[in-house]
C-alpha cells in the first residue's frame, strides 16, 4: 500500500508539472503573432492538462499502445468525453495547419479555443486538487469538472467549420 501511495504522490507532482506547463503555453499564446502558432500553443496546452489526468490516472498498462490522449482520457474519466472529443476535432485542425491544407484561422477561432483551453485547464487543476486533498486525506468537495458538467465543451465539429482551406475545387 505504501508503494502505491508513493508512486500517486509522484503522479500527482507529474501533473502539476505538466499543468504548470499548461499554463505557461496559454499565456505564451497571447503573445503570438501568428493566429496558427497561438492555435498550437493552445492545443499544446490542453494536451499537457490531458496529460495531468492521464498521470495520476491512467494505470501503467494502460499507457501501452498509440492511441492518442484524447482516445485515453474518456477511458479513465468519463465524464471528460466531451472534452477529449473537442480537443481531438482541434487536434485535426491543427494537424491540418501543419500540413498547409488551412491556411488561416479566424481570430474568432482562436478566441474560442482559448476560452475552451482555459476553462479545461482549470476544470483539470480542480480535478487535480481534489486528488491531492484525498492523497492527504481530506475530503472532496465533488465541484471538479464544471465547465464540462456545465455544457461549455459541447460543439465538437466547430473548430474546423470557420478556418479557411486552400484546396481548390
Amino acid at each position: 500500500m505504501a508503494t502505491r501511495t508513493a508512486h500517486r504522490g509522484r503522479d500527482l507532482v507529474r501533473a502539476r508539472e505538466l499543468l504548470a506547463r499548461a499554463d505557461v503555453l496559454v499565456a505564451h499564446s497571447a503573445d503570438a503573432t501568428d493566429r496558427a502558432d497561438a492555435m498550437r500553443d493552445l492545443y499544446f496546452a490542453a494536451l499537457r492538462a490531458a496529460g495531468a489526468v492521464l498521470a495520476v490516472a491512467e494505470t501503467p498498462r494502460a499507457r501501452r499502445g498509440s492511441a492518442s490522449a484524447w482516445a485515453r482520457l474518456p477511458r479513465v474519466l468519463p465524464e471528460l468525453t466531451t472534452w477529449s472529443t473537442y480537443f481531438a476535432g482541434v487536434a485535426r485542425l491543427c494537424a491540418d495547419l501543419d500540413i498547409g491544407v488551412v491556411g488561416e484561422v479566424a481570430e474568432s477561432v482562436v478566441a474560442e479555443l482559448r476560452r475552451r483551453v482555459v476553462d479545461f485547464v482549470d476544470d483539470i487543476d480542480e480535478l487535480v486538487g481534489a486528488w491531492e486533498r484525498e492523497e492527504a486525506g481530506l475530503a472532496t468537495s465533488g465541484g471538479a469538472l464544471r465547465h464540462a458538467r456545465g455544457g461549455r465543451a459541447e460543439v465538437a465539429g466547430s473548430v474546423s467549420v470557420t478556418a479557411t482551406s486552400r484546396r481548390t475545387a
